[in-house]
């Protein structure tokens, strides 16, 4: 998923978004500009899990719960297809 992430962002969002029903905007490929914890403008593999390095709590379960929930089946089956 990240490197689809990095090669298309555009389409990798939109998909993310219909499986967690949310409306894609086009902001989204500008997370860079509203992220304080990762103000850069490219995504570098290095950091992928900065936040847990960190130990910063992003909130999202807190923020989106639902949203949250979306993501943890969709980690688990791309785990569950991989194994």
């Amino acid at each position: 998923m990240f490197e689809d992430l990095v090669s298309s962002p555009e389409n990798t969002i939109q998909k993310a978004c219909r499986f967690l029903d949310l409306d894609f905007q086009a902001q989204m490929l500008d997370g860079h500009k509203h992220n304080p914890y990762y103000p850069e403008a490219e995504l570098k593999k290095d950091r992928a899990h900065r936040h847990k390095m960190e130990k910063i709590d992003l909130g999202v379960e807190r923020l989106v719960p639902a949203a949250f929930q979306k993501y943890q089946e969709l980690s688990a089956y791309v785990q569950e297809k991989r194994s």
